[in-house]
């Protein structure tokens, strides 16, 4: 008699400069493509869930889940993760759920700190800022910089250390460029583990800042 074939998930998140693709079962990491092109993911997304896909055939797996990071980040970056994902879904009748991609990034970090914070860039003088205290996160906000109230000692986290030249000089700033795959790994491990849903018919991005559309000046009325 044949053995079912082990259940893995694929999990996405495009949001930042660094892109993570990670392959996992519900006990370990199986593989894992970091995306290092600044802001050009999508030339490198779908070559690396190819090779996680080929991962799958060679082992014999069966995949049962795809998670994408909902952001908040990149607004290209978000929508191309999430239509990967809706993709491959879509093909092979494939639950798609999401996460936060702030979590993934909080999940990427030392695990002994007791406080720090996540300012990420969103456009202009705005970021997207989280803070993270005993195991409790706040939902990502937008603020500029100079807004920035930081109660205590705290590391910050950040894709921009140079604009805390001025900001910052009391406390730890960090370079960080985008989640790590462990962290992408344990931010969809949480959302599958309260439930595998097929989130496929409702599922959306997490802009926190909706996107700016403008209309040309130039576009002619139409013509009655």
């Amino acid at each position: 008699m044949n053995k079912p074939a082990p259940q893995v998930y694929l999990a996405l998140d495009t949001a930042y400069q660094q892109g993570v693709v990670v392959l996992f079962s519900d006990t370990k990491l199986l593989y894992f493509q970091t995306l290092t092109t600044r802001y050009a993911h999508g030339n490198e997304l779908a070559p690396a869930i190819k090779r996680a896909m080929e991962v799958i055939e060679d082992r014999g797996f069966s995949i049962a889940g795809i998670c994408a990071g909902l952001g908040p980040g990149s607004f290209v970056g978000v929508r191309l993760a999430l239509a990967c994902a809706l993709g491959y879904g879509f093909a092979a009748s494939i639950p798609v759920m999401g996460f936060c991609s702030h979590r993934a990034l909080a999940l990427s970090v030392q695990k002994n700190l007791a406080h720090f914070l996540l300012v990420m860039k969103a456009s202009g003088e705005l970021y997207y800022v989280s803070e993270h205290e005993q195991n409790q996160t706040t939902s990502p906000l937008l603020a500029p910089i100079k807004d920035l109230v930081i109660n205590g000692p705290a590391d910050i986290f950040t894709d921009q250390p140079h604009a805390f030249m001025h900001h910052a000089q009391h406390h730890r700033v960090q370079h960080l460029l985008g989640p790590t795959p462990e962290g992408v790994m344990q931010a969809a491990r949480a959302i599958i583990a309260q439930g595998l849903v097929d989130q496929s018919a409702f599922i959306k991005p997490n802009y926190t800042k909706p996107p700016s559309v403008s209309v040309s000046s130039k576009i002619m009325p139409a013509k009655r």
